[in-house]
C-alpha cells in the first residue's frame, strides 16, 4: 500500500514539473506572452500586458496563460510598445468590458477579442489611425461592435473662407472709453454683409466710426446704439475686396465693472455675406477681449523752494512715465519768503485722486529752470519736495552773481564739469549747448548790462 501511495505522489510531481510555469506574488499572476512582452493579472481583474514587439498567437487548444482565469477578467490594458494582438489572446473572456489599446498597434488577430460582454475600447491614437490597424474579419465581432474612444482627434482640413474679420483685443479701466476695431483680411470680395455683434453687460457702445476697408459700400448704422447684440449692415453692387479696418466702436466701462476679461464676438447667419454674383460667402471671426483691471488712486504731496518774486505761481504738473501730455495740474499753495535772505520762498504742494502709477512730476516758475522728477504714486500716496532754480544759478544758491560764473567758468575750461540741472541752469542762452556763449551771456546778467530776467 505505501509502494502504490509514494507510486502516485511520484507521478504527480513529474507532471507538475511539466506544466507551464506560473509564478504568485501577492496575489497577482504574471508570465511571458511575447519574446519581449509579459503579463500580470492583479487581484482587481485588470490584465496588463506590457514591452515591446509582437505579441504571441494562441488557438482553442493551446489558450494564453492567463486564460486559466479568463472568468476573473474585466479590463485589459495593453501598453504602448505592443504591436499586435494575438490571435485567441482574449477568447472566451466573458466577463471583460474594456481594453486599452495604444497607437502602436498595428494587427489584431482573429478572435482576438471574441469577448461578448465588450462594450468600450479606448484606443490611443486617432480615428484614422485605428482605420489603419489590420483586424481580422474572424471572430472580432464584438470588437466591431464596441464603442471606440480616441485619444486624439483627427487632424481637420482647412476651412475655404472668403476673408476673416477680427475683433481687437484692448485694455480699459472701468470708468472709462476704450476704441475696439473690427479689422477685414484675406478679403475675396464682399458687396453685402450682415453682422451681429455682442458685448459684455457693463459696456454701452458710445460711438460707431467707419474704417477705410468696405468703403465703396454703403453702411447702415444701428438704429438704437443701447441694442445688445446690435447689427451692422453694408449693402453695394460690386463687390469691394478692400482690407484693413471696417469699423472703429467707442465703449464705455461702467465704473461698477469688476476687473477681468470680457468677449467681444461677432455672428452671421446664413446668406448675411455675399461676394460679387450674390453667392454666399463664409468669413472667418475672430473674438475680441477687452481686459478691465482695478483703478488704485493715491496721492502726491511735498514741499516747494523756489526763488525770485513771491508773487510768482508755482506750477506742478504729471505727465505718465514716457509721455509728453500732462494729465494732472496744480499750484503750490502757502508762499513764505524767507527773512534771512529774502529770495528763497517755500510753499506746499497737493495732488489727491491720482491714478496710482509712474510719472514725471514737472516743476515751472517765471524766470525759472523748468525741473522734473520721477515719481511713483501708490495707493497710500507718495511725497516728493521739490527745488526750482533761477535760469543762471548755476550753484543752486537762489542767488545769480560771480559765484555762478566762476563755476560757469570752471565748467568750459573743463576743470570741473557740471551735470544734470545744475547743467540746465547754466544754458543761459536757451541752445542746448553750455559754452562760451553762455558765460559770456552769465556775465552780461551779473553786471546789469543785459538781465536774464
Amino acid at each position: 500500500m505505501k509502494k502504490k501511495i509514494c507510486s502516485l505522489l511520484l507521478a504527480l510531481i513529474m507532471v507538475a514539473t511539466m506544466l507551464p510555469s506560473v509564478t504568485w506574488a501577492d496575489e497577482t499572476t504574471s508570465g511571458s506572452c511575447g519574446e519581449n512582452l509579459t503579463w500580470t493579472l492583479d487581484d482587481s481583474g485588470t490584465l496588463t500586458i506590457s514591452g515591446a514587439g509582437e505579441m504571441e498567437n494562441y488557438w482553442e487548444e493551446n489558450p494564453a496563460l492567463w486564460n486559466a482565469y479568463k472568468s476573473e477578467i474585466t479590463s485589459a490594458v495593453i501598453l504602448k510598445g505592443a504591436t499586435s494582438v494575438g490571435e485567441y489572446a482574449l477568447f472566451g473572456c466573458a466577463a471583460l468590458t474594456s481594453i486599452t489599446i495604444p497607437d502602436s498597434v498595428t494587427r489584431i488577430g482573429s478572435y482576438a477579442l471574441n469577448c461578448p460582454a465588450l462594450t468600450d475600447v479606448y484606443f490611443a491614437g486617432s480615428q484614422s489611425q485605428w482605420n489603419a490597424i489590420e483586424i481580422a474579419d474572424e471572430g472580432n465581432d464584438p470588437l466591431r461592435n464596441a464603442t471606440i474612444h480616441f485619444a486624439q482627434p483627427d487632424p481637420q482640413p482647412p476651412v475655404e473662407t472668403g476673408g476673416t474679420i477680427t475683433v481687437s483685443s484692448v485694455s480699459a479701466r472701468a470708468g472709462q472709453t476704450v476704441t475696439v476695431k473690427l479689422d477685414l483680411s484675406a478679403n475675396k470680395g464682399i458687396s453685402n454683409m450682415r453682422l451681429q455683434m455682442s458685448y459684455p453687460e457693463g459696456f454701452t457702445l458710445e460711438s460707431i466710426r467707419n474704417g477705410a476697408a468696405l468703403s465703396t459700400l454703403d453702411f447702415t448704422p444701428p438704429g438704437d446704439l443701447t441694442a445688445n447684440p446690435v447689427n451692422f449692415v453694408w449693402d453695394g453692387i460690386a463687390a469691394d475686396s478692400s482690407e484693413g479696418c471696417i469699423l472703429e466702436l467707442t465703449f464705455r466701462a461702467a465704473d461698477t465693472v469688476a476687473a477681468g476679461d470680457y468677449s467681444i464676438s461677432l455672428s452671421y447667419q446664413k446668406n448675411d455675406v455675399l461676394d460679387g454674383e450674390l453667392k454666399e460667402i463664409d468669413l472667418a471671426l475672430q473674438d475680441g477681449t477687452v481686459s478691465v483691471s482695478t483703478v488704485t488712486y493715491g496721492s502726491l504731496t511735498g514741499a516747494v523752494t523756489s526763488f525770485g518774486d513771491e508773487s510768482d505761481e508755482v506750477t506742478l504738473e504729471l505727465i505718465p512715465l514716457g509721455g509728453t501730455e500732462a494729465i494732472y495740474t496744480t499750484k503750490a499753495t502757502g508762499a513764505t519768503a524767507a527773512t534771512a535772505s529774502g529770495t528763497k520762498i517755500t510753499s506746499t504742494y497737493a495732488f489727491t485722486n491720482v491714478e496710482a502709477g509712474r510719472y514725471t512730476l514737472r516743476v515751472i516758475k517765471k524766470n525759472h529752470v523748468t525741473r522734473e522728477y520721477e515719481v511713483e504714486i501708490l495707493a497710500d500716496g507718495a511725497v516728493q519736495d521739490v527745488m526750482i532754480c533761477l535760469l543762471g544759478d548755476v550753484n543752486m544758491d537762489g542767488k545769480v552773481n560771480t559765484k555762478d560764473y566762476t563755476r560757469l567758468l570752471k565748467h568750459v575750461n573743463r576743470t570741473s564739469l557740471l551735470d544734470g540741472y545744475a547743467l540746465q541752469c547754466a544754458n543761459v542762452n536757451g541752445d542746448t549747448k553750455v559754452n562760451t556763449k553762455d558765460y559770456t551771456r552769465l556775465l552780461k546778467h551779473i553786471n546789469r548790462t543785459a538781465p536774464l530776467w
